[in-house]
């Protein structure tokens, strides 16, 4: 958490600059390469990452991460096929031209991301969290001062994507070099198939269930252009930019140890009540006293920070504090339904998510609502929605101990 802590504070410490050098409009544009490559990248390794934990065997554990690449290689290769075929289609579905051209760096990215993801369980199942979170310091280096200085070479969102890009690649570069001799990675196609079989609950149902928490997170990154404005979307990125993404990485951090440590007592036939409920009473504390602070300063934070041109932002900011407190405590602990296997149980809910997400803005459309009023009725139904699944999860629990 100290070292995912150090990463976002990079970027969020350079964003005054990013506000004044940047367009509402340029980051608008950033937030559409960043939905467009999040929502596609559980597809990219058919979400058997979450299985490079389970294993006892550290044999088992490299064939999966292995596994995890293929797979990555193999699909991203398959989409640049598919855009560069089918470019001017996806162009005018989108409808920006401003968008054109990163439209061929998409595939790239998704394999990156893919390659970071199983090197990343792979080394917080080896317990090398030093080595995960330096990896994410130099990920965020990259990513700030590409995106200070790459402005002067060529205005617009340029600056703002390849520094996206140049994060991607550092991330995984670097744990490779921290790949140990005895952790060389193998591609046995025995082993492959073997693991691919035993672990295939992950890609029929884990990876729909990112796809469609994915969906939930960034679809309205992609319908507010439609419904409201790209100035819009790049004030309500900010937001994410400054507070969500944040807060999710710091509660990925925790939800990867709890994950290693439950599954631990899980395989010992231990009780994981414990020390979950030890990460909900932290995180709640946290949520409670940082946010509680929050919602009272933000607005002005905004303007102060970003300048008068963004106070718009910290607006937004506050009608979604509520949805960030739960979301917050309860993140960390949706890894259960792998540690359990849960499949069905996560799918079902990622599903409801989308929909419930789906419905706000249809409901947005449809009554003519103003973009603070999507807001509200949104972070309601978020806070409702977490609040179950937090009790679906001490289910799980309870009926897997039986």
């Amino acid at each position: 958490m100290t070292g995912t802590t150090i990463a976002q504070a990079i970027p969020v410490a350079i964003s005054p600059i990013l506000t004044r050098i940047y367009t509402p409009e340029d980051f608008g544009v950033l937030a559409l390469f960043v939905s467009i490559t999040t929502i596609f990248s559980t597809l990219t390794t058919g979400s058997y990452e979450f299985a490079i934990m389970l294993p006892k065997e550290d044999n088992k554990a490299k064939s999966i991460m292995a596994l995890c690449i293929f797979i990555s290689f193999f699909l991203s290769s398959i989409l640049f096929l598919i855009i560069s075929f089918f470019h001017s289609f996806f162009v005018s579905k989108l409808d920006s031209f401003k968008f054109s051209n990163w439209l061929f760096f998409i595939p790239l990215v998704l394999f990156l991301i893919g390659l970071f993801n199983a090197l990343n369980y792979y080394f917080a199942r080896k317990k090398k969290f030093h080595n995960v979170a330096q990896a994410n310091v130099s990920k965020s280096l990259g990513l700030s001062i590409s995106q200070v200085f790459l402005h002067f070479i060529k205005e617009g969102a340029f600056g703002l994507i390849v520094g996206r890009i140049v994060s991607a690649i550092l991330a995984p570069f670097f744990l490779i070099l921290k790949l140990s001799k005895s952790d060389k990675i193998t591609f046995n196609k025995d082993q492959l198939l073997t693991v691919g079989k035993r672990y295939i609950d992950f890609p029929k149902f884990s990876m729909w269930a990112g796809l469609f928490n994915n969906l939930a997170l960034y679809f309205n990154n992609l319908v507010i252009p439609v419904v409201f404005s790209t100035t819009i979307l790049g004030f309500f990125s900010l937001v994410y930019r400054v507070l969500v993404l944040p807060l999710t990485l710091i509660s990925t951090s925790v939800g990867q140890v709890f994950f290693k440590e439950a599954t631990g007592l899980k395989n010992s036939n231990m009780d994981i009540y414990p020390i979950l409920w030890k990460v909900v009473k932290k995180m709640s504390l946290i949520s409670f006293f940082g946010f509680s602070v929050l919602f009272f300063v933000i607005e002005h934070l905004f303007v102060f920070v970003f300048g008068e041109e963004w106070r718009v932002a910290g607006t937004y900011a506050k009608y979604l504090i509520p949805m960030f407190m739960i979301r917050f405590v309860v993140s960390p602990l949706t890894i259960t339904h792998s540690i359990y296997e849960a499949h069905k149980s996560s799918l079902l809910l990622q599903l409801l998510m989308f929909v419930l997400s789906v419905l706000c803005m249809l409901a947005a459309y449809g009554f003519d609502f103003k973009f603070e009023q999507f807001l509200l009725l949104y972070s309601s139904v978020m806070v409702l929605f977490y609040l179950l699944r937090f009790a679906i999860i001490l289910k799980i629990i309870k009926l897997s101990s039986r």
